[in-house]
Formats: C-alpha cells, sequence, structure tokens
C-alpha cells in the first residue's frame, strides 16, 4: 500500500478474545492495547477494537521515517506500508518557437513509486490562475518512459506555458499529479529569421568586419570583451590562446566561470585579484555576450567570439557568426 507523507490510514484484521490485539512493525516488538495505558511508545499506530472482532491498525499522520515497512497483526495477517516517490519528470524541446513551423517536444518520466499511470500533456493560460487545456492522454505501459507531441508555432501561444503532468494513484484511488513546466516564446515566421540574417554586428574591441583587430592592454587588469547580435543568440562561445576549449553558454544560462575548461591555476598572492574569465550575458544590453578577466602575458594572441541564432525548422537548423581580434600587453622597459 502506496501511502502519501502526512496522511491517514486504517487497517483492520479480524480479533479474537483467544488472542491479545497487537502489531508488531518490521518483527519489532508488539504493541497491544495494553501499552496504550502505560507507554507512548504505540501512539504513532493507535489500534482499538471494533464489537470485539476487529483489530484496527490507524496511523493519523503517516511519517515514512517512522511507518515505512511490513505490518503484522496478532492473528498473523501481513500487509506492508510504502511511501508515494514522485517520478522524474523531464520537458525537452527548444521553446522557442517559430510562426507556421512545427515544433515537437518530448517529455521522459522515470521512477516513481507507484509507477505513474499516465502522461498528460496540457497548455496553461498565461493569465494568472490561467485556465488549462488538455492536448493529449497517453497511458503509459510496460518499459514506456517517454512521450512526444508537436505545437504548430502561432502567435496565441506566446507567454502559455507547456505542461508534462504524470499521474499516480495512491491507496484510496486518489490521483497525485507531478508536473514540469516551461514556458513558450514565439518568434518571427522562418522567412523573416532566414532574411534578418543573423550576424555580430558589433563588438569590443572594435573592427572593421572580417578583419583581426589589435588591442593593447595593461597586465594584471580586468577586461571586459563584447559582441553584440543583430538578432536574439542562442548560444555564445569565447576562446582564448590558452586553451583549445571555447568557453561559453546558452542564452538562458547563468554566468559561466572558465576557470576549470581553461585550466587556469589560482595565484597564491591573497591580495592579487582573482584570476578568472567569466561568460556572461549582458542584461543592459540587448543580443550581447561578454567575458570578463584579469589579463597577464598569457592571454596574448588570438581571440574570438562565435554567435550562434536560435535554432529553426524540423532539423533545428541554425546560423552563426565570428570575429577575431588579438591581444598585446604593454611591454615595460
Amino acid at each position: 500500500v502506496f501511502l502519501q507523507k502526512g496522511s491517514s490510514f486504517r487497517y483492520s484484521c479480524e480479533y479474537s478474545y483467544q488472542k491479545e490485539c497487537t502489531w508488531s512493525l518490521n518483527n519489532n516488538e508488539p504493541c497491544s492495547l495494553k501499552d496504550l495505558k502505560i507507554t507512548n511508545k504505540c501512539f504513532t499506530w493507535l489500534h482499538t477494537r471494533e464489537n470485539g472482532s476487529f483489530c484496527n491498525l490507524l496511523i493519523t499522520h503517516f511519517d515514512p521515517t517512522i511507518h515505512v515497512g511490513r505490518w503484522r497483526c496478532s492473528n498473523g495477517s501481513e500487509i506492508e506500508l510504502l511511501e508515494v516517490i514522485h517520478p522524474n519528470v523531464k520537458l525537452f524541446g527548444l521553446m522557442d518557437v517559430y510562426e507556421n513551423i512545427v515544433r515537437e517536444f518530448t517529455c521522459i518520466v522515470s521512477g516513481g513509486a507507484p509507477k505513474p499511470i499516465k502522461v498528460q500533456w496540457i497548455m496553461k493560460s498565461s493569465l494568472q490562475y490561467g485556465a488549462e487545456t488538455l492536448l493529449k492522454d497517453v497511458q503509459l505501459i510496460q518499459n514506456v518512459s517517454s512521450t512526444q507531441i508537436q505545437l504548430l508555432g502561432k502567435e496565441s501561444l506566446n507567454g502559455q506555458s507547456l505542461i508534462c503532468r504524470t499521474t499516480q494513484m495512491d491507496h484510496r484511488g486518489a490521483q497525485i499529479t507531478y508536473d514540469d513546466t516551461k514556458v513558450i516564446r514565439v518568434e518571427k515566421s522562418l522567412s523573416q529569421a532566414r532574411s534578418s540574417n543573423f550576424q555580430i554586428k558589433s563588438r569590443y574591441p572594435d573592427g572593421i568586419r572580417g578583419r583581426t583587430v589589435t588591442l593593447v592592454l595593461a597586465k594584471d587588469k580586468m577586461s571586459t570583451f563584447t559582441c553584440l547580435t543583430s538578432s536574439p543568440w542562442h548560444v555564445c562561445q569565447w576562446k582564448s590562446p590558452i586553451s583549445k576549449e571555447p568557453c561559453g553558454i546558452f542564452n538562458s544560462d547563468v554566468p559561466r566561470d572558465c576557470r576549470k575548461l581553461w585550466n587556469i591555476k589560482e595565484s597564491k598572492d591573497l591580495n592579487a585579484s582573482p584570476n578568472t574569465w567569466v561568460v556572461s550575458k549582458r542584461t543592459t544590453q540587448e543580443n550581447s555576450c561578454s567575458i570578463s578577466g584579469l589579463i597577464t602575458t598569457a592571454h596574448e594572441g588570438i581571440w574570438n567570439c562565435e554567435m550562434q541564432s536560435k535554432p529553426y525548422g524540423q532539423n533545428d537548423q541554425y546560423f552563426h557568426d565570428q570575429q577575431y581580434f588579438k591581444i598585446k600587453t604593454i611591454k615595460t622597459p
């Protein structure tokens, strides 16, 4: 029997006067009616007689740390109590959709006890306490853990929430639901996206497009480099002379520290500035991405930023653009 934390539960076994009414958990010392009068050790599973014929197990507030296990009545009958475990529910798919383009979303369900019996795809209005509309109802069968839905991008979907909802059943037959939710953003049409000619329209260090500009900087000073695109970007990556691996973020990510990826060692000087480089989305300037860090002689050489547009079409195609610049440090006599 599966129980939710905090729920109540009652179970009866037949009782006869020849045997004392007792319940034991996991073969521990049984509790009897007389114990209730002299100790509180049985209080959480209070049991009583009904008309002299039943011995009741009554749990008023199910606590998994106390009540999970196999219960045994004095007449030998047993019942096992288990905690309801929510499944892992994950909704996959780029939530940026284009008008008049079909995009597919996948919901993967794993784990859970008892096993979920169904998955529902639901669309919820962006309004507060918005109404929910059932899009698809999928009965889960053995070894099936994922389900898909396709949506046609249209303006009315903008800002609405796509929900993947699983349903389990408890001991009373009541439904237990668990969700993963994503907000849909509708972009302009594919033809407009193609004509927008996604590119890096400005940058720092400044320079003529297609040429590698050289910037001379003082050592041990913090610097920030920036790329700004003509339309919303999906991926921003920066590459420096200290590593072959680019360090980047998705548009929805929090800032990323590149120290581990670029194998940057901390300075032993406690008074020195932090020796790190961080990639971040600039909230003060739309469609921009920057990298900031401490300039040393190790950073001399060619840098580049690569920007990728938001995917479009069934095959998640994208545009990309990159620009290069060179860093030199001031040489002291």
